[in-house]
């Protein structure tokens, strides 16, 4: 499977997946649950969404996303060293942003 389409929005998602649907396109959603559990900061491995399509069919999901909506974006978004760098900054600077257990429950009697 190939990454075809990376969201920036859930409406993006929506109608691409609608199109894939209609055209009998097999998809996979990464994150397609856990993304919309845990809204907050936007990590592109953590939680972002892409989708992905099978290596045969690929060119013609491209295809099929260029003549239908000719204005979205369809290459995945690509991490330069500086957004790399940034995410790292943001999960140091911005742990307590991240839901989970940090802190230990104090038993008192």
């Amino acid at each position: 499977m190939v990454p075809i389409f990376t969201p920036q929005k859930e409406s993006d998602l929506s109608v691409v997946l609608c199109l894939f649907d209609a055209y009998g396109i097999p998809y996979f959603v990464h994150n397609s649950h856990f993304g919309g559990l845990h809204p907050g900061c936007q990590f592109y491995l953590y939680n972002w969404r892409r989708v992905f399509v099978p290596n045969e069919i690929a060119s013609d999901a491209r295809q099929l996303l260029d003549d239908f909506l000719p204005g979205i974006e369809s290459t995945p978004y690509a991490m330069s060293g500086r957004d790399k760098l940034r995410v790292i900054v943001e999960a140091l600077l911005l742990g307590w942003f991240i839901p989970g257990n940090k802190w230990p429950r104090s038993d008192a009697a």
